[in-house]
C-alpha cells in the first residue's frame, strides 16, 4: 500500500478511512481515528494539578488545584476549583472522599455510572469567573457581546498545515460564553460565535495558524459576558487537526516527559550546576599548584 492510496482515502472519506491502512501497514494496531494514541500537550494531561511526581498516576496525591497556564485567566477573570474527582470515592461504593454536585453532574454528562462512576484516574474541576476587562471583545451570533476570558500565554501548538486543537468539558453556570473559532459541541459542528448550550457538553476547536501559534486570541478564545461562570473540565491540547470523539477522563501527556519544573527546582538545579562549576576551578586551580 503506498501513502498515495492513504493520502487519497484521507481526502476522499476522512481520516477514519485511512486507519485501517495504516493498520493493514503495521504503522497502528486502532481501528478507528478515535484508538489512536494522540497524547495531551498538557503536562499535567489535562487535571488542573500543576506539576505531578507522578504523572501517569491515578492518585494526585498531595497536589492541589492549580490553574492551567493552557486556560490562563484574561481580563480579570477568577479561577478556583469546583471540585474534584477521587478515585474509589465514597459516593459510588468507595471507601475514600466523597464528590460534590460540579463532579457528579460531569459524570452524568460522561455516561460513567458504577464502577466507571467509582474509579478512575483523579482530577480537577475549574471554575472560571468572569472579570470586567472589554479586552478581545467578540459579539456572538445571538448578538451579545462577551469579551475573551481565557489566554494561553502565545503558546506554540500548531503542526504541520498550521492547525491545533483543543477539546475541553465545559458547563454555563451564570451568564453565556462562545469561541470565536471553528467548534464542535458534543460532535457536532456548529460553526463560530454560538453560545454554548446549557448543561456540560463537550468542546472541541480548531485553529488554523501558519504563524504556529495564536497571539491575539487566547486559543481556544472563550469569551464570556461579565461576571459569567463556567466550569471546565479534562481539557486537552494537541497539535494538528484531532478527533478523538467524546473523552470521558484525563487524556494522559507523555508520561515522565510530560514534567515541568518548579521555578525553585529550577533555582536549584542552577545552584547545583553552579556548585559543580566552581568544584572544577578549584580541581585545576589545586592540579596547577601541584604542578
Amino acid at each position: 500500500m503506498t501513502s498515495n492510496v492513504i493520502a487519497s482515502k484521507l481526502s476522499s472519506a476522512g481520516l477514519d478511512a485511512a486507519v485501517p491502512e495504516l493498520k493493514a501497514r503495521g504503522v497502528v494496531e486502532a481501528t478507528g481515528l478515535s484508538a489512536l494514541p494522540f497524547a495531551n500537550l498538557m503536562p499535567d494531561s489535562g487535571r488542573f494539578a500543576g506539576y505531578l511526581d507522578e504523572p501517569l498516576s491515578v492518585y494526585l496525591g498531595t497536589s492541589v488545584f492549580t490553574p492551567s497556564p493552557f486556560l490562563a485567566s484574561y481580563n480579570g477573570a477568577v479561577v478556583t476549583e469546583a471540585g474534584k474527582f477521587i478515585h474509589n470515592n465514597s459516593t459510588n461504593g468507595g471507601s475514600n472522599g466523597a464528590l460534590n454536585e460540579p463532579v457528579t453532574s460531569l459524570l452524568t454528562a460522561l455516561g460513567r455510572t458504577g464502577l466507571d462512576a467509582r474509579y478512575g484516574p483523579e482530577f480537577y474541576v475549574a471554575r472560571y469567573t468572569a472579570g470586567t476587562g472589554t479586552g478581545g471583545l467578540d459579539t456572538g451570533a445571538d448578538g451579545v457581546v462577551r469579551y475573551l476570558m481565557t489566554a494561553n500565554n502565545s503558546a506554540m501548538l500548531a503542526a504541520f498545515g498550521g492547525m491545533s486543537t483543543c477539546m475541553f468539558w465545559v458547563r454555563v453556570v451564570t451568564g453565556s460564553a462562545h469561541t470565536t473559532i471553528p467548534t464542535k459541541v458534543d460532535g457536532v459542528d456548529v460553526g463560530m460565535d454560538v453560545a454554548f448550550p446549557e448543561g456540560w457538553h463537550h468542546i472541541r476547536a480548531n485553529l488554523s495558524s501558519l504563524r504556529g501559534y495564536d497571539g491575539g486570541t487566547g486559543f481556544p478564545s472563550i469569551r464570556a459576558t461579565h461576571g459569567a461562570v463556567l466550569e471546565i473540565a479534562l481539557p486537552a491540547f494537541f497539535p494538528g487537526d484531532v478527533g478523538t470523539g467524546l473523552h470521558t477522563s484525563p487524556l494522559p501527556a507523555a508520561g515522565k516527559g510530560g514534567q515541568v519544573y518548579t521555578q525553585t527546582e529550577k533555582t536549584q538545579v542552577a545552584e547545583m550546576y553552579e556548585r559543580m562549576h566552581n568544584a572544577q576551578i578549584e580541581m585545576i586551580t589545586g592540579a596547577h599548584y601541584l604542578c
